[in-house]
């Protein structure tokens, strides 16, 4: 896997997990 790949896998990772934090978070519910 390229560098590039390796970061840009690493992002959307990242951006999913955000995502998905808030549900699973009791307190973030209103």
């Amino acid at each position: 896997m390229s560098r590039r790949k390796e970061l840009r896998w690493k992002g959307f990772q990242n951006i999913t997990k955000n995502q998905q934090f808030p549900s699973f978070h009791p307190t973030h519910r209103s």
